[in-house]
C-alpha cells in the first residue's frame, strides 16, 4: 500500500515536513564578519575557460545570522505566497568565503527534509563545504509545476526569487550554483537548465527524465542522470509505470502529472545532447556489475551529457543508508553506486565563467 509506505518514508527520517534538513553534529549560530573582511576563494572548476577567484556575493559580510553545522529556515515571497525554505550551512562557513550552493529538489509527495535525508545531501554539505538549499513544493501533497501550468504556482519564478534571497543573505559563489533533483524535482531542475542557464552551472537528476517543450538556454548546461531499467514508476522506455499510479493526488497534482510527458531514457539523453550541441556518438563503459556509465562524445566544453544506467534497482536514490530503509516504497536500491558522491564530483567540474 502506498500511503503506509509514505508514512514509513517520513518515519525513517528525522524532523517534520515543516523543518529543514536534519542537524549534523553540534550547531553554532554565527554572525558573519563585515564586508571589508570578505576574501575571495578559487573555484574548483570551470564550465569554460579558466575563471578568476570567486567574487563576493551580496550576502558576504551582510551580517545574516545562521546556524552553522545545522538546519536553518528562510522565508521567500513569490507569487504573493510566503514559502519557508530549509537550508544547511556547513560547519566551516565563516560568512566571508563564498561557498557553492546545491538546490536539492524533492520528488513528488515527499517533504523536503525527508528528501534531504534520503539523498544525504546535508551530510555531503558538511563533508564538502557547500550550502544545501532544500525548498518545498506547493500543496499538502507537495509537487513542482514542471510544465508551467497557468493557475498553479510558478516554480521557475520561485526558484529565481529563492536564489536572489540566497545571494543576498548568504556568502555564496554565484558561479557555482547547482541543482540536484529526484524524480519530479529532477524534472524541474531540467526546466531550470533551460530557463536559468545564466545562473545554474550544472544539473543532476535521479529517476526523473524530461525534455521541456521550450528549451533555448543561453549556454549549454551539463546534465547528469541516473535511471534504472527496472524503475516501475518512471519507465525506462518512457511514461509512467504502475508504481506511480497508487500515489495520493490532489486535483491540482492530478492535472499536472497528466501534462508531464516522460520520454524514454535514450530519447531524453539524445534530446539533451542535441540541446547542448554534442555531435558525437553515445559511448558506454561498465561502472560496476549492474551499473553502466554512458556519455556523449563531441560535446562543447561545459555541455557534457552523462548517464548512469542501472539494473535491478527501482525508483530509488542509490547508495544512501536512508534510501535502503525505504525500499518498500521505492523498490530496491543499490550500494554499487553512491549517487550523491557522483553528483558532487560532477558538479565540482563546472562553474559559470563570469567573463563568458
Amino acid at each position: 500500500m502506498v500511503l503506509p509506505a509514505l508514512a514509513l518514508l517520513v518515519g525513517a527520517c528525522a524532523g517534520s515536513p515543516d523543518t529543514p534538513a536534519a542537524e549534523v553534529g553540534g550547531a553554532t549560530t554565527i554572525a558573519p564578519p563585515p564586508a571589508d573582511d570578505v576574501a575571495d576563494e578559487e573555484p574548483t572548476g570551470s564550465a569554460g575557460s579558466a575563471v578568476t577567484a570567486a567574487p563576493a556575493s551580496a550576502g558576504c559580510g551582510a551580517g545574516t545570522e545562521v546556524t552553522v553545522g545545522g538546519p536553518n529556515i528562510m522565508t521567500v515571497r513569490s507569487g504573493a505566497i510566503d514559502r519557508d525554505v530549509g537550508f544547511h550551512v556547513p560547519a566551516g562557513y565563516d560568512g566571508a568565503t563564498p561557498l557553492p550552493v546545491v538546490l536539492n529538489l524533492h520528488p513528488y509527495a515527499s517533504p523536503a527534509n525527508v528528501h534531504s535525508s534520503v539523498s544525504a545531501m546535508d551530510l555531503k554539505s558538511e563533508e564538502e563545504g557547500f550550502i544545501e538549499v532544500a525548498p518545498q513544493g506547493i500543496g499538502a501533497i507537495p509537487y513542482w509545476n514542471v510544465p508551467g501550468n497557468p493557475g498553479l504556482a510558478d516554480d521557475v519564478t520561485f526558484m529565481g526569487s529563492l536564489l536572489d534571497k540566497v545571494v543576498e543573505d548568504l556568502c555564496v559563489d554565484e558561479r557555482r550554483i547547482y541543482v540536484a533533483g529526484n524524480e519530479m524535482g529532477g524534472q524541474l531542475g531540467l526546466v531550470l537548465a533551460c530557463e536559468m542557464s545564466d545562473r545554474i552551472a550544472a544539473v543532476a537528476t535521479v529517476a526523473g527524465v524530461y525534455l521541456p517543450e521550450r528549451c533555448d538556454p543561453a549556454r549549454p548546461v551539463p546534465v547528469l542522470a541516473f535511471h534504472s531499467r527496472d524503475d516501475t514508476w518512471q519507465l525506462f522506455e518512457g511514461g509512467l509505470g504502475p508504481g506511480a499510479f497508487g500515489l495520493p493526488q490532489s486535483p491540482e497534482s492530478e492535472e499536472l502529472i497528466a501534462d508531464i510527458v516522460i520520454p524514454s531514457v535514450p530519447d531524453f539523453a539524445e534530446g539533451w545532447a542535441h540541446t547542448n550541441g554534442c555531435t558525437g556518438e553515445l559511448t558506454e563503459q561498465r561502472f560496476s556489475e549492474h551499473v553502466v556509465h554512458q556519455s556523449y562524445e563531441g560535446c562543447p566544453e561545459g555541455g557534457e551529457v552523462e548517464l548512469y544506467v542501472m539494473e535491478g534497482v527501482g525508483h530509488a536514490w542509490p547508495g544512501t543508508v536512508t534510501g535502503l530503509k525505504v525500499e518498500e516504497l521505492t523498490g530496491p536500491s543499490t550500494n554499487e553506486i553512491i549517487a550523491t558522491d557522483v553528483i558532487w564530483d560532477f558538479f565540482e567540474s563546472y562553474a559559470i565563467d563570469s567573463a563568458g
